[in-house]
Formats: structure tokens, sequence, C-alpha cells
């Protein structure tokens, strides 16, 4: 990571963030534990591979308090990834250029190189997410029960 570009990341307590979410995710009564995030924790587009640190600090938190949905950006592409475990993962990173995406037949529900957007209705014990391409086709839908 470029330190010029990105000056203000040696600046900032990660430890401290990481007890924070670890804090929240204790003291909540929520019925969904949903988070949202910048880098994604597992993704089939160009960084496939490469996301074994952000992995290593948070999939540990993710587990012990059974985080439902993680939504994140940085890939240009759309995915809903599910490995084995509780939570879901959902990449919409489409405001740029779109890039290539690969299948991984062990965790991938659905990957397309398109722009779009992910809609999200929740429910008590259900969510409906549908994603959809900028020409407003629905590419994908699905329904996760809580």
């Amino acid at each position: 990571m470029n330190r010029k570009t990105h000056s203000d990341l040696a600046t900032q307590d990660t430890v401290a963030q990481l007890k924070w979410l670890e804090n929240t995710l204790a003291t909540t009564s929520a019925t969904w534990k949903i988070l949202v995030g910048h880098h994604p924790l597992y993704t089939t587009g160009v960084r496939r591979g490469k996301m074994l640190d952000v992995q290593n600090a948070f999939l540990p938190i993710f587990k012990k308090y059974k985080v439902d949905i993680y939504f994140a950006g940085h890939e240009h592409d759309l995915q809903h990834q599910k490995p084995v475990g509780f939570t879901h993962y959902f990449v919409s990173g489409v405001g740029s250029q779109i890039r290539p995406v690969t299948i991984d037949s062990m965790q991938t529900k659905f990957a397309v190189s398109d722009h779009g957007l992910m809609s999200v209705q929740l429910q008590k014990d259900i969510m409906n997410l549908k994603v959809v391409n900028f020409e407003g086709k629905e590419l994908y839908r699905t329904y996760i029960n809580k």
C-alpha cells in the first residue's frame, strides 16, 4: 500500500477498531448481525487468494459472534460467496471499471462482471436480496432465513 497516497493509515489504531467491533457484536441484541466493510473476505475477482490478512483479522470475530451477512466493495463486480460456516459474503463494487470474476464451485453462489447494485429487503426472519444490473435486469435473487 502506498503510504504517501494513504498517509492516514499509519495513524489508525486497528487494534482499537477490532476491539470496538468485538464489543459491539458481544453486546448487541440485534436479530440480524450485518456488517459492511470495504475489503471482501472472500472473492473470486482479481483479488482471489489475496485476502488472507483480512480473513485472519475478521474471521475469528465473525465466527464467534455468528455474523449473518458481510457486505463489501473493493472488487469491481457482483458476488455472493458462501464458504463453509455461518456468514454470507456479498461483494457489490461496480461503481467503476468492471473486472473479471471466476467461479469457485465450493462457495460461489453468484458472480458476474457487470455494473449494478444489490437491493435488500430485511424482515425479522428473512432477508431478500436481489442483484440488478445497470439496465434494470434482475441477475440474481436469494433468500436467507434467520
